[in-house]
């Protein structure tokens, strides 16, 4: 025979089709032939980085494709030779992709937002990657929030940007953990989650609240200067970690003297105090919250009624020992002087009253010859009297004050009274002359 016919590739192309990852297996038989009946040779001539070999007719994949990292197709030229002739193929292999890889983010974040956020601001925004190419399906990821969430935040699902959605308010919730999932878009879809830590930062959006918004106290009047004699109870309910809460109390009015102070939130007095000069106070106290340097603060008030409660300080005063002169024809019945005893504790009070009694005479006869008015003092005489039989007479009297239950203080003078000389007998004569 003379070789007198090439030889034919029949098809002379192809096109495969070739999962990413596959190895080891024969991708495509290669049919030539030749009417001469000659072996024919095939190799890859154009086209292989060494991903494919030639096993006789059969196309070998030796290295593992990968869709993601190098070539999505190949086109191999195959020759076939029979020594003299030679025919071609061209083969195109397109690398399929394989959803490998499951989207990868950082695990957890953490981020804070003041709570006057406006709507629809953006605060953070997810990075997640995925492995698998970019352009297909498998190496697209999408987000969307799976917990944590009560409606007030989103995630965009394309961008992975987190916007909020409603008004926040610390005092209800302070901190979120949204649990969202980054999956890809591949007919078989791979996932994984990420939690973000919302912390939502204080803003001064609270009055500080008085409970009760009434006091009433009652102070004696021997408490001394410093003592703490009350106190007042205020409540803020922004953040107890910030200076937002912090609450400064002061007196704006009602405070007579400057007689009280506060410290922190006790009512402190500053002076003594004196039933006799003022015997109640009705105090404003106000309570404001953050520090003296801030834009906005808020403040409320309280109302503290004080009542000054009476000492017993002061002794009725008698002045000194007394005498009243009386003229021994004065009639029964009739009084004959007043003793006073000023006390300087207030006369609304048991303190301050004046009661008189005598508490030992000289003689029999001065007890049933005059009377001391318990309450007004007056003294009167209450029998007639004989100069010529006695001339003085000596009281002890005692002037006390009384609360009503008990004698408390008092003093003691001796009241002298003399019996002055009338001309009441006729001169007698001795004898006869």
């Amino acid at each position: 025979d003379v070789n007198d016919n090439s030889p034919v590739c029949y098809p002379a192309t192809y096109d495969v089709a070739i999962d990413e990852g596959t190895t080891g297996s024969q991708a495509v038989s290669v049919s030539c032939t030749d009417n001469d009946g000659d072996t024919l040779t095939l190799a890859i001539i154009d086209g292989n980085d060494g991903s494919f070999s030639l096993s006789s007719t059969q196309l070998v994949v030796d290295t593992a494709l990968d869709y993601d990292a190098s070539s999505q197709f190949y086109m191999l030229n195959i020759s076939a030779t029979d020594g003299s002739y030679t025919a071609y193929a061209l083969i195109t292999i397109r690398v399929s992709p394989v959803n490998e890889f499951t989207p990868s983010i950082t695990s957890s974040y953490s981020v804070s937002i003041s709570e006057d956020s406006a709507l629809d601001t953006t605060f953070h925004t997810l990075a997640a990657t995925d492995s698998d190419y970019n352009l297909h399906a498998d190496g697209i990821v999408e987000y969307s929030i799976v917990g944590g969430n009560d409606g007030s935040f989103v995630v965009s699902k394309s961008s992975g940007e987190m916007k909020i959605s409603q008004t926040l308010n610390r005092e209800k919730t302070d901190l979120y953990e949204i649990l969202v999932r980054v999956r890809d878009t591949g007919s078989t879809s791979l996932s994984t989650t990420t939690t973000v830590s919302i912390t939502v930062t204080d803003i001064n959006d609270n009055l500080p609240m008085f409970d009760p918004a009434t006091y009433i106290i009652d102070v004696r009047e021997s408490v001394a200067a410093g003592s703490t004699v009350g106190r007042v109870t205020a409540s803020d309910d922004d953040d107890p970690a910030s200076t937002n809460s912090q609450i400064t109390y002061s007196i704006t009015s009602g405070n007579t003297n400057s007689d009280f102070t506060m410290s922190a939130d006790y009512i402190v007095t500053a002076n003594d105090m004196d039933y006799e000069t003022t015997t109640l106070y009705v105090l404003k106290v106000r309570a404001i919250d953050g520090l003296a340097s801030d834009v906005y603060r808020y403040s409320s008030t309280a109302i503290v009624s004080v009542s000054v409660i009476p000492v017993n300080e002061y002794s009725p005063t008698l002045a000194g020992d007394q005498s009243i002169t009386v003229s021994e024809s004065e009639v029964t019945g009739t009084i004959i002087g007043t003793l006073s005893a000023p006390d300087s504790d207030s006369s609304t009070t048991g303190h301050g009253i004046q009661l008189f009694e005598v508490t030992s005479t000289g003689s029999t006869s001065a007890e049933n010859n005059f009377y001391v008015d318990k309450y007004t003092g007056d003294v009167y005489l209450t029998s007639a009297l004989d100069r010529e039989t006695k001339d003085t007479y000596t009281l002890e009297v005692m002037a006390y004050d009384n609360d009503g239950v008990n004698v408390t203080l008092n003093s003691t003078i001796t009241l002298t009274i003399v019996v002055s000389d009338d001309n009441d007998y006729v001169p007698k004569f001795s004898s006869r002359q």
